[in-house]
């Protein structure tokens, strides 16, 4: 093993989780601001389960590739962002029934190589401006 920062840690228990909640309300507390991890590290934990479970369900390789990435991320000290915020167009109609499909994130084509195109946009992500990734 080796020293890495807690923001690219992937939680393996509940301690972990607490650990992580500390560390955020701390530097919260010293910042008095976002200081724009949070969201970067919550997705890399909820992708890493989520690639685990679809893995074993249709034994694709997701998880693997995940695992590459997150450990590069890991190597180099890199800044994950997440983007979670979409444009939201009409609140009254699901993003299927969007005018513009733009408005949300969406699988636009799929390619033969099991990758994916993803079309629209995500808005109010300043944390993109220090994130060496953005995880969508």
């Amino acid at each position: 093993g080796y020293r890495m920062s807690r923001f690219l840690h992937i939680c393996e228990s509940a301690e972990d989780l607490v650990k992580q909640s500390l560390m955020q309300r701390e530097l919260g507390r010293r910042t008095g601001s976002c200081f724009q991890r949070c969201v970067g590290q919550d997705a890399s934990n909820a992708v890493w389960g989520t690639t685990y479970d679809i893995d074993q369900k249709h034994g694709t390789k997701y998880h693997e590739r995940f695992r590459a990435f997150m450990a590069m991320c890991q190597s180099k000290n890199l800044v994950l962002g997440g983007a979670m915020t979409d444009a939201k167009g009409d609140r009254n109609l699901s993003p299927s029934q969007q005018e513009d499909p733009d408005v949300y994130v969406r699988v636009h084509a799929r390619k033969p190589d099991g990758s994916v195109v993803l079309r629209g946009v995500k808005a109010h992500q300043t944390g993109v401006l220090n994130s060496h990734w953005m995880i969508i």
